[in-house]
């Protein structure tokens, strides 16, 4: 894994993960990639993550599981940390349960090289075969914050981390709009809304001509 620094994990009093927090597991010999909770740990001895009923991983036997290398990726407090580790074992009931070895290193890599602007802008993007709308809540050259409102049931299998996302500006005041390009790098499920938090990519200069504008009136 790409890293900017490197901590023994011995030496860390626990990964900073919290309970209930999403993780990104992924398996890399099915080439899978799975949104799990972290539900707890031994220090030292392994790591506790539930999945969601409909995951496929949860149907595979634990004895075809076992020892499969995994990535574990987390978001906290701003920072990405992630680890290399293997699958102990699967759980099926009462939940679809995995156990996971305890890591001997972690890595860590801010994700916010910037500063954000708060603003309010509406815009839309397309998952599936639906129009959704949204609110951009903050900015930066960067990336920003992005809130989906009035969620449907079939839209939350949908929004993944990693997933390229392109979303259609309307600017205040005027008539202008633009896309912008990027890749889902975090995200958070509630009843109600869907935050994503996009990391832009592949830009026109266009595009990052009216973003770097329209960043420079807010400050």
């Amino acid at each position: 894994m790409d890293n900017i620094k490197q901590v023994p994990s011995l030496s860390l009093p626990a990964i900073p993960v919290d309970l209930g927090a999403e993780v990104l597991l992924e398996i890399l010999k099915f080439n899978l990639r799975i949104k799990s909770m972290f539900v707890g740990m031994e220090f030292g001895q392994y790591l506790i993550v539930r999945l969601s009923p409909n995951d496929l991983i949860g149907t595979f036997r634990s004895e075809m599981m076992r020892d499969s290398p995994v990535i574990f990726r987390f978001l906290h407090k701003g920072v990405v940390y992630g680890f290399d580790t293997e699958i102990q074992n699967i759980v099926s009931a009462p939940a679809k349960i995995v156990f996971l070895k305890y890591p001997k290193m972690i890595v860590e890599s801010k994700t916010v090289t910037t500063e954000r602007h708060s603003c309010n802008i509406p815009g839309m993007t397309m998952f599936g075969n639906e129009f959704v709308d949204l609110s951009v809540i903050d900015i930066s050259p960067e990336g920003c914050r992005a809130i989906i409102m009035s969620v449907k049931e079939a839209l939350y299998g949908l929004i993944q981390v990693n997933k390229i996302i392109e979303i259609k500006l309307q600017l205040p005041r005027t008539n202008e709009s633009f896309a912008l390009k990027g890749k889902i790098r975090n995200l958070s499920k509630d009843t109600d809304r869907i935050t994503v938090g996009v990391q832009f990519d592949e830009m026109t200069g266009e595009a990052r001509g009216k973003l770097t504008q329209f960043i420079s009136a807010l400050k």
